[in-house]
Order: structure tokens, then sequence, then C-alpha cells
């Protein structure tokens, strides 16, 4: 599903040049959690974005779905990010007058369609939310939900396009440990029955021990590729 090859990538602040990611191979299967761990500024975060195809400067290859992402248009790049692959951070990045359904609904908005969203939309926003747990909730505000809820609403959101491949980055990291836990076992209860792909960028310990593999960086070069049984 994800073969990147060789892959770089640099930032110049001034006359400085700071390699972030320096020379990393590597390759995830379809159906696998992968967790990927290093310090701050080890590369961690622009991995996951140039296979997500926010980072489009880059060296070497990225290949996922079996698409080059280098050779693809800016309309074929914005259609990948929306349906193919689903986002979750570590800020919800919820829309706070928007009822936890219409956040759901926000990738369809960004689509270019606007106005009211048809009906197969809403029925597939629901479905996403009762995948999740938050069946019945979904006339609710942000606000009104616990820090655990708002990031189940944000995981949903990354759903609604059913993809086949969801990048997290840092997903637990606003969270207290006992949400912090129901909220990757919600993750690897996708992942298994659902053989859903999943990337998830951790500097926990224990979130990292639920992942089948554990990929370590180190400044910008992989240190460590292991299977680990959860």
């Amino acid at each position: 599903m994800i073969r990147l090859e060789s892959l770089t990538k640099s930032y110049r602040d001034g006359g400085n040049r700071f390699d972030v990611l320096r020379g990393v191979s590597l390759g995830v299967e379809e159906g696998e959690l992968v967790a990927v761990m290093g310090a701050s500024g080890s590369g961690k975060s622009t991995l996951l974005n140039v296979i997500g195809g926010l980072d489009r400067d880059y060296g070497g290859s990225a290949e996922v779905l079996g698409r080059d992402l280098s050779k693809l248009g800016d309309r074929e790049l914005s259609r990948y990010r929306n349906e193919s692959v689903g986002f979750v951070f570590q800020s919800f990045n919820l829309v706070p007058p928007l009822t936890v359904l219409q956040n759901v609904l926000l990738p369809g908005y960004f689509e270019g369609g606007g106005g009211q969203p048809a009906a197969a939309a809403r029925s597939s926003a629901r479905d996403a939310l009762a995948r999740v747990g938050l069946a019945g909730k979904e006339g609710r505000l942000p606000a009104r939900l616990s820090g655990g809820e708002r990031q189940r609403v944000a995981l949903a959101r990354a759903l609604f396009r059913r993809p086949r491949l969801v990048l997290a980055d840092e997903p637990t990291g606003s969270l207290d440990a006992q949400t912090a836990r129901d909220v990757i076992d919600l993750l690897v209860e996708l992942n298994v029955k659902e053989r859903l792909t999943v990337v998830v960028v951790t500097h926990d310990e224990q979130v990292a021990s639920r992942a089948r593999r554990i990929l370590r960086l180190k400044d910008g070069l992989l240190v460590d590729d292991r299977e680990h049984a959860r």
C-alpha cells in the first residue's frame, strides 16, 4: 500500500539547511497498524505529511495505493487526500458552532459542492459516527463533549469517505491516560475488524505497543523497524 524509497526532505532557514528526512525507505502493507516513534524533530510528522499528500516538496519516491504522489496534479492530489486518506491530528480541529454531524460532513463541503449535503452524505456521516461509538450524539456541539468524544468525532470525520488509509499524528497527545487507551483501542478495533490500514505517529510507548510494527526515526533516519506482538 505504501512504498517510500530514499525519501528526503530539507528546509532552509536563511543560509542554513536542515535535513528532516534523510533517505528513508520503508513499506506498509494493506491492513497493517504501524506506529512511528522518535524524538521531536526526528521527522515523524513530515513523514506522515508526505504520505498524506500534504507535502510535495521532497526527494525520492512516495507511492501510495499504487500512485506515485509526485506525478499527481493538484486536482488529483486533492481527490487523493479527500477520498483515499483520513487524517486525525492531536488538536481535534472541530468547528465549535457546528454540530457533531456537521463537523463530520465537512469533507463533503470542501469538495466544492457546498450547500445542503445530500441524504447519502448524511447517512455516511451517521454511519461513521456509529463506527466510533457516537450514535445518538449527532446534534451536540463540540463544547458539550469530553476530550475523548471530540477525538472520536475527528476520527469519524476521517472515516466519512471510507478511506483505505488513516494517518494519525499524535491522536492521543491531548488526552488523559484512560481516554488515550480508549481512542487507541478504537483504532485497533477498526484495524482488525475492517482491515483499515493505520499509521500513527506517537511519543507514547503504551500507544505504540498496540501496533503490529514500530518504526523509529532519529535525526531523519529510520533506525529501527520491527514487528511487535500486541
